[in-house]
């Protein structure tokens, strides 16, 4: 039985690995994915609603403009992949990975994450909002003209990441941890001048 069959069905996959194949603008409701790999896979301009991603890899894979609404991940990862302008909306993350991946234009919205873990990857022009961080980490991430709303940065270190020309408020700000060049970027964003 093929990916298509078993998503037409609403059936479970478990235990399965996919290499090279493509299934772009489908729909995935109410399934379980678990202990499955994706590699060198095309899966643009899906939807994913109500789908529980347990220990799912997705690997060179592209999942640009793809949307997962409702979804929850547990001891996933996302390495060397595409996620152009993708959506996670209402989503339950517990210890995601994302590696070195192009994340332009994605966005996360209303959802909850605890150890959530991205690295080496580009999200030039993201949008976060409302998202509950608990144990996050941001390594070398671009996040260069993003905007983030609605949430706490308290205790995240950024000091890796590049933050130019990001949009956020000074509620966001509090207790995020940024290095001393980041700081003279981020003070634009207090309505002060500095005086040489």
């Amino acid at each position: 039985m093929n990916y298509l069959d078993l998503i037409s069905n609403y059936e479970d996959i478990y235990n399965e690995e996919y290499i090279n194949v493509t299934y772009n603008e489908i729909k995935v409701l109410n399934i379980s994915i678990d202990k499955t790999e994706f590699k060198e896979c095309e899966l643009k301009d899906s939807i994913y609603e109500n789908v529980h991603f347990d220990k799912v890899n997705f690997t060179n894979c592209d999942l640009s403009n793809t949307k997962f609404i409702e979804c929850s991940f547990h001891t996933c990862e996302i390495n060397n992949s595409k996620l152009l302008g993708t959506l996670f909306n209402s989503c339950r993350i517990t210890n995601l990975k994302i590696n070195n991946s192009n994340c332009k234009y994605i966005s996360i919205v209303d959802t909850k994450s605890k150890q959530l873990n991205i690295t080496d990857s580009d999200f030039t022009e993201s949008s976060l909002f409302n998202i509950e961080l608990n144990k996050a980490i941001f390594d070398n991430v671009n996040f260069t003209k993003s905007e983030i709303a609605e949430m706490s940065l308290k205790g995240i270190d950024l000091s890796t990441c590049k933050i130019n020309n990001i949009k956020l408020s000074p509620k966001v700000l509090k207790g995020v941890i940024i290095d001393q060049f980041q700081a003279i970027d981020l003070i634009k964003l207090l309505d002060v001048e500095i005086k040489e």
